[in-house]
């Protein structure tokens, strides 16, 4: 458990340091897979069925956002 943000912070830049310029270290059988977002939809479930619907979208170097129909 993490007592406090200011906890957080500082281990986190205590982390920093260590491996600063290097990859971190991980086990031979850890694996994963690179995701590459073409797009983030939130939805927000409202009574009256208008449900709020925000798309972003890849533009340039950020991203752009989009509302979309209930």
């Amino acid at each position: 458990m993490i007592a406090s943000r200011e906890e957080l912070e500082t281990r986190v830049s205590e982390v920093d340091e260590e491996f600063f310029g290097r990859d971190v270290p991980r086990p031979e059988f850890w694996g994963g897979f690179r995701l590459t977002p073409n797009r983030f939809e939130f939805w927000q479930h409202r009574q009256d069925r208008l449900h709020d619907r925000i798309v972003y979208l890849p533009s340039g170097a950020g991203w752009t956002l989009e509302r979309q129909a209930p």
